[in-house]
């Protein structure tokens, strides 16, 4: 999250990195963390398992890897635009790479222990409770360390120690549920123990990316699931220019931080209490969809209240973090389908592509926010025009909007779940 969250503002305020390269640096490495969701999920099903197990081994093997990698893209070069590029580069793409294999051996795990619904939205809304309260840590305390330290050696260098105390915490809860998770993929009455455990045989990778092609399902869930994570990945980044720009008070980016973060552990708990008792989750959906579009669109009557701005975006955290465990158990109703309906488990593969609409969210931002800027004639720490301003505004709302209407239509209209279609065939 503090790179997601305040890359971009880095690289343009920071680094001061002419918008066109900002550009390039933000789309190239979008993209490339893109394709590598479905070559993580492929990975996992395809390798030889390791010591540990086939899942539970990249808990420990990739996070470090991914915060040394992280530490390089918060590297400036004074003297050297090109090197400062090319370190920021590498670093982005090998901190995405590791973290891409983590992210899917660890929504995997989520998958493998789940054996009933009722556990998988228990598991589903735990999960998405440590997500929000990681995401609150990494918004709220980047900017205090980064003021911080940049008192006494500069913003890159606070940047970077907020890297090594957020990755102190990636690192130690990774282990922490590589232990949790023990004996969860080989013992008695588990996928991977129904199927000798390690002994598995390994799954071809053309076989694994036709698991998706040919699964209409699964690629409307990935669409479906864009809401929550636009939410969480374009608007935190846009609201630092807000704050910055329009409401003309730094200050409050902290707090906002706070407020969204909070909001988005509060939703994903009020579905780990009150979830299990929810019969028909997807009318649950259909309504908060409809509720984060008029949030957003309100934004648009207000713009010169930042806090109107502060409130609605809290509003609009507690109902993504509700519709994020929800939409978790779309891709865990489809891992089951699929392995009913095939005889095949590629549910390493299908829970990875769970971070698909992550990373397509991740191109939105790195899309939208500097060629927003560069519309309007951006310069980095100038005096906001009026056109900035409402650019800004424009950016926020406008786009982000499109996703939960789209959601809905796709999960009112096109998407059944697997027991539906099982009971249609």
């Amino acid at each position: 999250m503090v790179t997601n969250t305040y890359f971009s503002i880095f690289l343009t305020d920071v680094a001061e990195l002419p918008l066109e390269i900002v550009a390039f640096v933000s789309l190239f490495s979008s993209i490339f963390d893109f394709f590598m969701v479905p070559l993580s999920g492929a990975i996992l099903v395809s390798l030889r398992p390791m010591k540990w197990g086939r899942l539970r081994s990249w808990l420990l093997v990739c996070p470090p890897l991914a915060v040394i990698f992280f530490l390089l893209c918060f590297t400036v070069f004074g003297d050297s635009q090109s090197m400062t590029v090319l370190c920021i580069l590498v670093g982005y793409l090998g901190a995405k790479a590791a973290w891409n294999i983590t992210y899917a051996a660890n929504v995997s795990l989520t998958a493998v222990m789940a054996t009933d619904v009722k556990t998988k939205s228990k598991l589903a809304s735990q999960r998405m409770i440590g997500s929000n309260a990681g995401r609150l840590l990494g918004n709220y305390l980047t900017p205090i360390i980064v003021a911080t330290a940049a008192v006494y050696a500069g913003e890159s260098y606070g940047y970077r120690v907020a890297i090594v105390l957020t990755g102190i915490v990636y690192v130690l809860t990774s282990i922490a549920h590589f232990y949790i998770c023990a004996g969860c993929e080989d013992r008695p009455g588990s996928r991977e123990g129904q199927e000798g455990g390690q002994s598995k045989e390994r799954m071809p990778a053309g076989e694994v990316i036709r698991a998706l092609v040919n699964n209409v399902q699964l690629l409307i869930t990935l669409v479906i699931d864009l809401t929550s994570n636009v939410a969480s990945l374009v608007l935190p980044s846009l609201a630092v220019y807000y704050y910055k720009y329009c409401a003309c008070d730094s200050t409050l980016i902290p707090t906002h931080m706070l407020i969204i973060g909070l909001g988005g552990i509060i939703g994903a708990f009020l579905v780990r209490v009150f979830g299990v008792r929810i019969g028909r989750p997807r009318k649950i959906l259909l309504g908060l969809y409809l509720l984060v579009a008029a949030s957003l669109f309100s934004i648009r009557l207000f713009p010169d209240q930042p806090i109107y701005f502060l409130c609605i975006s809290g509003v609009i955290a507690v109902l993504t973090g509700m519709t994020s465990p929800f939409e978790l158990n779309l891709y865990m109703d489809n891992a089951a389908y699929y392995r009913k309906k095939s005889g095949q488990d590629v549910t390493g593969f299908i829970m990875g592509l769970s971070n698909m609409p992550v990373k397509f969210a991740s191109i939105i931002k790195s899309t939208l926010i500097p060629f927003t800027l560069m519309a309007v004639g951006y310069v980095a720490n100038a005096e906001p025009t009026p056109e900035m301003q409402k650019a800004i505004i424009n950016a926020y709302t406008l786009i982000p909007m499109l996703f939960p209407i789209l959601g809905f239509v796709l999960l009112k209209f096109f998407w059944k779940s697997g027991q539906e279609e099982e009971g249609r065939a």
